[in-house]
């Protein structure tokens, strides 16, 4: 295959992969009984994605389907699943893509989760002044 043609696959295969994680978002956002599937499913097209074309096209896919969710249902909620889920599945994809093992698999992506759980939660606090544990307390 040539650059040219792979290039065009990896370009075409993203934007499906874009479209798919913004309908898995809206399904997880807005129908309650579907939400914890779709977005437990969420970081799997962007796994795959990883895994054919490498962790330069997932990065980007998350990247512009954070763009398209911020535009429908805000910045706030676009980032947090960007950050939770969509760091989980560039950090899939690149182990898959490199064949670690189930073990380290599973340790990198649990890092990678609370990290972008600590990154959103700093985000929150620092940018909104919002606490969420006080609001959790508060509930």
């Amino acid at each position: 295959m040539t650059p040219r043609t792979s290039s065009a696959r990896a370009l075409t295969e993203s934007g499906m992969t874009v479209g798919i994680a913004v309908i898995l978002s809206l399904i997880g956002i807005y129908v309650p009984l579907l939400s914890t599937v779709a977005l437990l499913v969420w970081p799997v097209p962007i796994a795959f994605l990883g895994v054919r074309h490498g962790m330069r096209w997932s990065s980007l896919a998350v990247a512009a389907a954070m763009i398209i969710l911020m535009m429908t249902v805000g910045p706030v909620l676009a980032t947090g699943i960007g950050l939770l889920f969509g760091s989980m599945g560039i950090a899939l994809g690149e182990g898959y893509r490199r064949r670690w093992g189930a073990g380290r698999l599973m340790l990198v992506t649990m890092v990678v989760f609370l990290l972008g759980f600590a990154a959103q939660f700093f985000l929150s606090l620092y940018v909104m002044g919002v606490n969420i544990f006080e609001l959790y307390q508060q509930t």
